[in-house]
């Protein structure tokens, strides 16, 4: 198939209209990521969001090192080594329960978590909303 010049050009300026809108949407999605690091970075409070399908992480916020002693790039490949951070028996519930959340419900528990680098313990509360 051959394009006449009128036709590259177009398809050329939508592609130009094309990479600054994934440029916009980068540059705003980093500046959501730092607002949210600096809203908990000297808090005890972690904001993750996974994949329940994948128990994979999308985003979580850089203090989890700080408060469960396990790197972000370790959460967001798995986050069930959150899960084994837990030193209260029977604390996460299982896939089944978190896949039987209703949209825009939330589930509360709390447990014991051993940091993994300190090795001190704390009680947390865990919250998950299905979305």
């Amino acid at each position: 198939m051959k394009f006449s010049e009128k036709e590259c050009k177009a398809l050329f300026k939508e592609n130009q209209r094309l990479k600054r809108e994934i440029e916009e949407y980068k540059s705003r999605e980093r500046f959501e990521s730092h607002i949210v690091d600096l809203m908990v970075r000297d808090s005890g409070n972690v904001l993750l969001i996974f994949s329940g399908k994948e128990h994979r992480g999308i985003y979580v916020t850089s203090n989890v090192e700080k408060v469960f002693g396990v790197s972000a790039e370790a959460v967001l490949e798995d986050v069930t080594v959150l899960c084994r951070r837990s030193v209260s028996a029977g604390f996460f519930p299982d896939e089944k329960d978190i896949g039987n959340i209703e949209d825009d419900q939330t589930i509360e528990f709390t447990g014991e978590f051993e940091n993994a680098a300190s090795g001190a313990r704390m009680w947390y509360t865990v919250g998950i909303t299905r979305t």
